[in-house]
């Protein structure tokens, strides 16, 4: 059975993620939890699907997972369990799960972090989706580096069920990620991308870096509209 394993998370998902999707089943109704107790009963079965999805052996959850609202109608969590492939002996692995509430389905790809259990203090990956298609942009801070500074990635993927990529930017960070989302950056009535970053300490300095998506194929990293402490 999969377990749960809530771990210090302090940032939400966006949306969620990517690659080789798999059918379980939820039940029709549940896409209309209204009470605590129906969204956990959500979660233990997002664990569920996403370990049956996985195939992976003793699969637990990590962190907390991510509810979405019945708009979107998804969940999205990572898990961590034993590799079910004989080459890989045995070999711990941690995954980036989807459950679609609708569909009946759930979407695992490999997430890249250390797969060490400090993995999750770190913050999740941000996963924003670009309109009603199935392209989406996921945001994610390297799990391995300090907190207070590193790197993040901003990867464009052309439909995230299926792991289609398209582009992708690393960016030096002074802080933590906080939060992804579309909002119009330059007047033009078009939505850009802005990701926003907390300075560790007392002093909690916001920046905000702004990218634009051209044509739905290209990620550009706008400094004129990004904003500094």
């Amino acid at each position: 059975m999969p377990q749960r394993r809530h771990a210090p998370a302090s940032l939400p998902f966006a949306a969620a993620l990517a690659a080789a999707p798999l059918a379980a089943a939820l039940f029709v109704h549940d896409a209309h939890a209204s009470s605590p107790a129906a969204w956990q009963q959500q979660e233990d079965k997002a664990l569920r699907l996403c370990a049956q999805a996985s195939g992976l052996g003793s699969t637990e959850q990590v962190g907390m997972p991510m509810q979405f609202d019945d708009q979107s109608g998804q969940t999205a969590l990572l898990i961590r369990g034993r590799a079910p492939q004989p080459h890989m002996q045995g070999a711990a692995q941690t995954l980036l799960c989807l459950v679609d509430r609708r569909t009946h389905r759930a979407s695992v790809v490999e997430w890249a972090g250390s797969p060490s259990p400090a993995d999750a203090a770190a913050p999740q990956p941000i996963v924003v989706p670009l309109g009603a298609g199935p392209a989406s942009i996921v945001v994610a801070q390297e799990t391995a580096e300090p907190a207070s500074i590193g790197t993040y990635s901003v990867r464009l993927y052309r439909d995230l069920s299926v792991g289609d990529y398209a582009d992708g930017i690393i960016r030096p960070r002074d802080g933590e990620l906080r939060q992804a989302e579309f909002k119009d950056m330059d007047g033009d009535g078009q939505p850009e991308l802005a990701v926003t970053l907390v300075t560790a300490g007392s002093g909690n300095y916001l920046t905000v870096d702004v990218y634009k998506i051209l044509d739905g194929q290209k990620l550009q990293w706008m400094p004129e509209l990004s904003k500094t402490p």
